[in-house]
């Protein structure tokens, strides 16, 4: 797998995990794979060419997350 952070990322939550809670919203588990760096530089690197098209900071938005 490729790493968007410079050290080893360890996953916090996996995809399809908790089904039990993430029911309630109509969904089969959690719908993505968080992950956080594991050294103490955070830089999100690029895992590849593209353009950003939205970048979505506000809580309350409804997005499931920051993303």
């Amino acid at each position: 797998m490729k790493t968007p952070f410079r050290s080893q990322p360890k996953i916090t939550q996996n995809f399809g995990a908790r089904p039990e809670y993430y029911s309630q919203f109509g969904l089969k588990g959690h719908e993505g794979l968080d992950l956080i760096p594991t050294g103490t530089v955070w830089d999100v690197l690029c895992l590849e060419d593209g353009v950003v098209v939205k970048d979505e900071d506000k809580r309350g938005s409804g997005a499931y997350g920051i993303f």
